[in-house]
């Protein structure tokens, strides 16, 4: 297939755009792993939880690196039509080390303050989604219970009417005291 000199410098710079990408999906990583340090705040001594960190850090890469992988083939068959291209490798890489050594180091210097972002945006998503249905599901489960009780109120005063009118057409079994004293 003939590519233009035009083509291949898009296909290059598409392939830094995609390093890039790939930089940010990587702090992306990062700032979760810190976000996970700060909220487990306990004895690192444990080996139980040493051996935790590190299984939950491997698998994070693995998830990493078969995202970049899955992204990486799709992106070669759109734009090389399945040829893998070392320039492309290179350029990626480039990308990649380019965000790296710039936005990916003023992102980790800002790494609690994004966190404490995030932490502030998904509170305020939970208090006007979940409380809401917090308090509706409340109300609806007084209205409930108190159906329910009343209901319950009902039946429990039905039989105990049910019961003296039984009793009182026995007389109150007034004639078996007053039989048992003669």
């Amino acid at each position: 297939m003939w590519l233009s000199s035009a083509d291949i410098t898009v296909f290059f710079l598409w392939s830094i755009v995609f390093g890039l990408l790939a930089g940010a999906l990587f702090d992306v990583f990062r700032i979760m792993r810190i976000a996970r340090r700060s909220i487990v705040n306990v004895k690192r001594s444990s080996l139980f939880l040493h051996l935790g960190d590190g299984i939950l850090c491997f698998l994070s890469d693995i998830l990493y690196w078969l995202i970049l992988a899955v992204a990486y083939s799709v992106f070669i068959y759109r734009w090389a039509d399945g040829r893998l291209r070392i320039g492309s490798l290179l350029c990626a890489a480039a990308g990649f080390l380019i965000w790296h050594y710039t936005i990916g180091r003023a992102v980790m210097l800002l790494a609690d303050r994004i966190i404490a972002l995030i932490r502030v945006i998904v509170g305020f998503i939970l208090s006007i989604t979940l409380v809401p249905l917090y308090r509706l599901f409340a109300f609806v489960g007084r209205k409930v219970n108190n159906l329910f009780s009343a209901v319950f109120a009902v039946l429990c005063h039905s039989i105990a009417v049910k019961r003296e009118l039984s009793l009182a057409s026995k007389g109150f079994l007034i004639d078996k005291i007053k039989r048992n004293k003669k």
